[in-house]
């Protein structure tokens, strides 16, 4: 009994399991033999045994358990009406999509819940201006809400009016960074390229000395070997032009 204490006592969390397989132990079974007196000598003992993990289930679910809404759409949070098994496989299913796929995904969803009318409608009242949209969220037909919507597919409320502001304008498409196909500020043009590539040409033509024959390791009989007595700060110097 005092060895079963010390293990439970000082052992890891994480170790028990391997500790108890190494010493031939059923793990079940030792803690079922602990009286009622013996878990009194643990403070935490209540949170220590909920945690162990089951070898025949397998690990511990990947999402929160603490997750809940506090819509009120099912008749209480719309989060309740999937089981946490469900609710994790549908989460590590967006999970493993990358950011293109993960946009069109949601770009689609939103596309049915998204109302973009220039009059609203109130049933039996008069439809008024619309001044902004309104977006349903929906999974499987069942309606759900924000926050349900953003747990399922990983993301935060930035990226969710990111795309809604994305789909308003340019429907189901991707996304493309604001910065692409925009050149930095310091790149150089066209011509400064172009003369670079001929001023390294002709130094070439002028200084350089072409390969001695067939040396192992070169395939290539056109490569020239540049002088190694004038650094690239000499040759700067003696053909920059002056500054004024």
């Amino acid at each position: 009994m005092l060895f079963k204490i010390l293990l439970l006592r000082i052992v890891p969390r994480f170790l028990i399991m391997q500790t108890a397989v190494f010493l031939n132990v059923n793990i079940k079974l030792l803690f079922n033999s602990v009286s009622a007196q013996d878990i009194s000598v643990f403070d935490n003992i209540a949170e220590i045994l909920p945690r162990l993990p089951d070898p025949e289930n397998g690990p511990a679910p990947v999402a929160t358990e603490n997750f809940r809404c506090g819509c009120r759409y099912a008749d209480g949070p719309c989060s309740l009406m999937f089981s946490l098994e469900e609710l994790d496989g549908i989460r590590c299913c967006y999970l493993e999509m990358n950011r293109e796929e993960l946009d069109i995904a949601i770009l689609a969803q939103l596309s049915c819940g998204m109302h973009m009318s220039k009059i609203t409608s109130h049933g039996r009242k008069e439809g008024t201006p619309r001044k902004t949209q309104r977006t349903d969220f929906f999974h499987h037909g069942q309606r759900i809400c924000r926050d349900t919507f953003k747990h399922m597919h990983g993301i935060g409320q930035d990226k969710l009016n990111a795309l809604i502001k994305h789909y308003k304008v340019n429907g189901i498409t991707p996304r493309q960074h604001g910065n692409a196909k925009r050149l930095p500020s310091n790149a150089l043009k066209m011509e400064d390229n172009a003369f670079v590539a001929h001023f390294l040409l002709n130094y070439a033509e002028t200084h350089g000395m072409h390969l001695p024959g067939r040396v192992p390791g070169y395939w290539r009989a056109d490569l020239k070997l540049l002088p190694t007595n004038c650094t690239k700060r000499r040759v700067y110097m003696t053909t920059a032009p002056p500054l004024l």
